[in-house]
């Protein structure tokens, strides 16, 4: 099917800063929902913005800049820079190669506020207690991973599947059946070779979809999550932020 409206990384980039109207900014998000590679690349880019904020807290703003070709590249007077020292900005343009608007936006509007609080809540919860919990954190261990999802699968009412993220250095222990608002919600749980635990919970969606990321942390715990027509997914655990957008993405293309 021939697309009806090709989305440019310009295009993207507004995306990202916010700086487009609101005809605009639907196309773009109806175009992530059907792209998730594209729905990847700018939630990569969220990440970057907030972890520069929280890098150099005291930086009130950062002209817009794009790193491209010769023509691409925005030419910005020097006394539109802050006093921020030469090394300083330099570092920035070299750890991350791109600084795409300082006041990021999220991806999508916040679909349903009260909703995504709750499942946040829950899924944060879920982990906390069960990948803890060293003598019994799952209640199907990953040697009858066919049975764990057939068994959820059957008690969410969708077809459900166990992503393999062995590839990122994470294997699947096992999984379980845990209580939610809105009826039983999935819990499949991973860890890594030091034992580093991250649970991926999966629950019954409000019909939205929310294809792109959305992060939240909570102290040392920090969570990406997304939702299709029928489903909510967060990914959740104390690892490095991009790392956890690292699995999420592995994840989703594989649920997809």
């Amino acid at each position: 099917m021939t697309e009806p409206y090709a989305i440019s990384m310009d295009m993207l980039h507004a995306f990202v800063d916010g700086q487009l109207d609101d005809d605009d900014r639907i196309r773009v998000e109806q175009w992530l929902v059907h792209h998730p590679e594209d729905a990847a690349l700018v939630a990569e880019w969220q990440v970057q913005n907030e972890t520069l904020r929280e890098m150099f807290p005291a930086m009130e703003s950062i002209p817009h800049v794009r790193l491209g070709t010769q023509s691409q590249r925005q030419r910005i007077p020097l006394h539109n820079f802050k006093p921020i020292g030469v090394a300083t900005f330099a570092m920035v343009l070299m750890l991350f190669g791109v600084v795409s608007g300082w006041y990021a936006r999220g991806v999508f509007s916040e679909i349903n506020t009260e909703t995504t609080h709750v499942v946040l809540s829950e899924a944060m919860s879920a982990h906390v207690i069960y990948a803890s919990d060293l003598r019994r954190p799952v209640e199907i261990t990953a040697d009858k991973e066919s049975l764990l999802v057939k068994w959820l699968s059957k008690r969410l009412g969708y077809r459900l599947e166990a992503p393999n993220l062995s590839a990122l250095g994470l294997k699947l222990v096992g999984g379980r059946l845990v209580p939610s608002r809105d009826g039983p919600a999935a819990l499949f749980m991973y860890e890594d070779d030091t034992g580093n635990r991250v649970t991926l919970y999966v629950v019954h969606g409000s019909g939205d979809q929310m294809a792109a990321f959305r992060y939240k942390s909570d102290g040392n715990l920090k969570t990406f999550y997304w939702s299709d027509e029928k489903l909510v997914y967060a990914l959740v655990g104390e690892v490095a932020r991009t790392k956890l957008l690292s699995l999420a993405t592995s994840v989703y293309e594989q649920l997809s």
